[in-house]
């Protein structure tokens, strides 16, 4: 993929005497001064598997949108594949030149991904959503025009892109939702979700400094994965998106009668729909929200964007203001509830520092956190070409830089030839001394954690090792846990057509993966990813069918015991579940399956899902239940702010209060109201009780330092407890807690997270320590505890706890005057049914 020059710019990266940028997302500078002087920018694009997620095979790809400073926008996707379990095609990319005359000074690209992973389905030869993207693979690119020398610097860099594979849109936010952030002016506002809630749409404006388009629709960035979020453009900017329920429209300058603003109208679908002239007509449209997005300056000047929010009665207003003179933004949220600041703190040829900070508005402001991020801009060769990464590379976070300087640091692998290593992370070191290393290869990967408080740079033989090994042969993958150098854990995977997985997992941590007493899950897929059969270890299994219309789509799940045969349920239950198409929730009936037939007689258990007439986005449902309960609301929404009332079975309702940051402050159940008090940072600072007579009664304090630790808290008798941490001259965390009555609680912790000692007036001392033996003629890891004496010397009291290879604790030993150690031990059988 190239960008050509007549591709003009974007929003434009904060430019430093070396050239660099304060980043929002990635931010590259290229220079130029004329043909054959231009520095060059490649990007090339990484895909991973985020933590924990598995994907099948097949090809997947990701959206990206560019905005074109003088109009248009650049819309292409960028892909890979996965083969026997593993990301195989990987790191495509795109070029971006340098200037070649005055005229394309401060042009560039800005680049936002959709965040919605897509799967080519080989069915129906379509591409189906079926992941997220769980980071925010977002970058800047801005010419830079040189008035003398000769540019000529090769710069690449990586766009770094964490997918979830099955975990398509977790969220639930309200559309219209604004959620600004200072990575720079970064304001991202939700448009709800589509494909029956396995996608979401949403909008974007993003820009490193101040510029004049920011009061015009040029700078708003579309994320509408099609074709449930029908973008119409207008010049190249938007101007509608209809989703599955609302149309979205984008005022014009003859329409809000400003060139500095513009207005974006959330509105229900008209009824009927009727696309004219490649617009849909807004008659009979009723506005559900309002945002205006200007700047109130004008001509004047250009550092000032406001983003108004009206929604019936209640207007809320986020205040961005840019000083170019000390390269600082400042993002005041609705309310003056909080007070965010960005900024450059120093920059050279190698190093960019950039300070984050909260406020409590006021005179003068309260500084309620801070952060200091480092980023540096590597150079290597490669082939014998010189190239340097751009400041896309995190070095090191403190946290509170000027007190408690809680310092978090990063490497990476800088050797090219090492081209399984290259530019990935190769250790991380927190805070509290606690770290992590990685190691790769082209058919492996590894990562090594402490073992109690093990160095980071021990060897493997004194820590724990987690290793994933890849082959195209069955089993495809195999990961081995190793503690201490001994084998504790083993796991396979196996690859079977491109449809069947079948995940092992071994309870002896040496066993093959065949071996009978492995315990074995199956799952088959369909050419669209979705689960079709899932076998479990003790022969239980679930059947599943999908169906879709144009309003909404049908699961039906068959779960129980098989037949002889493994091809339906004989004893069960089916599970029949519809919703939306955003994904709400229409109806979930649950009937009896006996001798291999749906009973629909017999009803098990019943959800009816309806929504009131002004639910315009289905988020608060009325539930009616089996037994002819209800229920309203729903308080795990994350709609921002979420319902204003709930009600359970019982009749109960409770309420809920929202500040202007859409931050849930109160709640009532029973004429009883709890509060909390916020701060700037979002941490609770009371929580106070308003009983039915209005009397109140504070239930606890809290005080926080700049770093968010709570240092003081003041119970509902006015205790005070003391809270204070850090690092020992021996290694360990250290966590002291002071109790009203003066008694002390102190914790010191291992690198590995887990406690090393308990010792202070308020608590009997002891001590812990993890290790592996040879128990039952097998390497356990285990977890001893010591109890200490007065003196904080070991007791001969102790009790010691074995886990077996799935990490479930069986044995525990105790403590007795001769070696025959009285023990209790837990048995863990699966009764594993054969079906064919």
């Amino acid at each position: 993929m190239k960008r050509t020059q007549k591709i003009l710019s974007v929003l434009i990266a904060l430019e430093f005497l070396t050239g660099t940028n304060l980043r929002a997302g990635q931010s590259i500078a290229l220079w130029g001064s004329g043909v054959g002087c231009q520095d060059s920018a490649t990007a090339r694009y990484v895909f991973s598997l985020a933590d924990g997620s598995q994907a099948v095979d097949g090809s997947y790809k990701v959206y990206f949108r560019e905005s074109i400073l003088f109009g248009g926008e650049n819309y292409f996707s960028e892909g890979f594949s996965i083969a026997d379990g593993k990301i195989a095609q990987n790191w495509n990319t795109g070029g971006y030149p340098g200037p070649v005359y005055l005229i394309y000074d401060q042009n560039g690209w800005s680049t936002s991904c959709e965040g919605v992973v897509y799967y080519h389905n080989l069915i129906t030869d379509a591409w189906v959503p079926i992941g997220s993207v769980v980071n925010d693979p977002s970058y800047t690119i801005i010419q830079r025009y040189a008035t003398s020398g000769c540019p000529n610097a090769a710069i690449k860099f990586d766009v770094d892109i964490a997918v979830n594979i099955g975990s398509t849109c977790p969220e639930n936010t309200t559309p219209g939702t604004i959620a600004p952030e200072v990575h720079s002016l970064d304001v991202a506002i939700a448009l709800g979700k589509g494909d029956y809630g396995s996608s979401r749409g949403g909008l974007r404006i993003v820009s490193d400094v101040a510029r004049p388009q920011l009061g015009t629709p040029s700078l708003l960035v579309p994320a509408a994965p099609s074709p449930t979020f029908d973008l119409r453009l207008l010049s190249g900017s938007v101007r509608q998106v209809l989703t599955p329920r609302a149309l979205i429209q984008v005022s014009t300058d003859s329409e809000d009668g400003s060139a500095y603003l513009y207005k974006i109208d959330f509105l229900t679908q008209p009824s009927p729909l009727v696309d004219t002239n490649g617009f849909y007509l807004t008659n009979g449209a009723t506005l559900i929200k309002e945002v205006t997005v200007q700047n109130p300056n004008g001509s004047t000047n250009y550092n000032t964007l406001w983003i108004t929010e009206v929604e019936g009665s209640t207007t809320n207003q986020t205040q961005y203001v840019y000083d170019p003179t000390n390269l600082l933004w400042t993002l005041t949220r609705p309310g003056n509830l909080s007070r965010q600041t960005l900024q450059t703190v120093s920059s050279n040829a190698t190093q960019l520092v950039i300070r984050k900070s909260i406020f409590k508005p006021g005179t003068p402001d309260l500084l309620v956190s801070r952060e200091d991020t480092t980023y540096t801009n590597v150079t290597y060769v490669d082939g014998g070409v010189t190239n340097l990464t751009g400041f896309t590379f995190l070095m090191k976070q403190v946290i509170d830089p000027d007190g408690a300087q809680l310092t978090t640091t990063y490497d990476h692998y800088w050797d090219p030839a090492e081209t399984s290593r290259f530019k990935k992370l190769k250790q991380k070191i927190n805070a509290d001394g606690s770290w992590v290393r990685h190691d790769y290869g082209s058919n492996f990967d590894k990562i090594i954690t402490p073992i109690n408080n093990s160095l980071v740079t021990d060897s493997e033989s004194l820590c724990r090792v987690v290793s994933n090994t890849y082959t195209n042969t069955v089993p495809q993958i195999t990961t081995v846990e190793t503690v201490l150098g001994q084998v504790v854990s083993k796991k396979y995977r196996k690859i079977e057509n491109g449809n069947t997985y079948t995940d092992i997992e071994c309870q002896d941590p040496n066993a093959a993966y065949t071996d009978a007493s492995n315990l074995v899950t199956v799952k088959t897929v369909d050419g669209a990813g979705q689960t079709t059969s899932l076998k479990q270890p003790d022969g239980t299994m679930t059947f599943y069918t999908y169906s879709t219309t144009t309003t909404n789509k049908t699961t039906t799940s068959s779960a129980g015991q098989p037949n002889g045969s493994g091809s339906v349920i004989q004893e069960g239950a089916q599970t029949i579940t519809v919703v939306g198409t955003s994904g709400e929730m229409l109806s979930k009936i649950s009937y009896l399956i006996t001798g291999g037939t749906v009973d629909t007689s017999k009803v098990l258990e019943q959800e009816l899902y309806s929504y009131a007439s002004d639910d315009y986005y289905k988020l608060t449902p009325t539930i009616q239940y089996l037994d002819g309960t209800t229920s309203s609301g729903t308080s795990c929404s994350c709609g921002s702010p979420g319902p204003t009332s709930t009600t359970d079975k019982d009749g109960t309702v409770t309420y809920y209060t929202y500040d202007s940051m859409s931050r849930q402050i109160a709640t009532q159940t029973l004429g009883i109201t709890t509060t909390n008090v916020l701060d700037a940072a979002g941490h609770t600072l009371a929580s106070i009780r308003i009983g039915t007579n209005s009397s109140q009664i504070i239930l606890s304090q809290t005080a926080y330092d700049v770093a968010g630790r709570a240092s003081k808290m003041t119970n509902a008798l006015n205790g005070v407890t003391a809270f204070s941490e850090g690092a020992d001259s021996n290694g360990y965390f250290v966590k002291t807690n002071i109790f009203p009555d003066g008694g002390t609680r102190i914790e010191s912790y291992y690198k590995d997270g887990s406690v090393a000692k308990l010792t202070g007036t308020a608590v009997h001392p002891v001590r812990y320590t993890n290790s592996v033996e040879l128990e039952s003629s097998t390497n356990r890891f285990f977890t001893q505890e010591i109890k200490l004496d007065a003196s904080g010397n070991d007791t001969s009291q102790w009790t010691k706890t074995y886990y077996d290879a799935l990490k479930r604790p069986y044995k525990t030993v105790y403590a007795n005057s001769t070696t025959n150690y009285p023990f209790s031990q837990l048995s863990y059988t699966w009764i594993r049914r054969e079906n064919a």
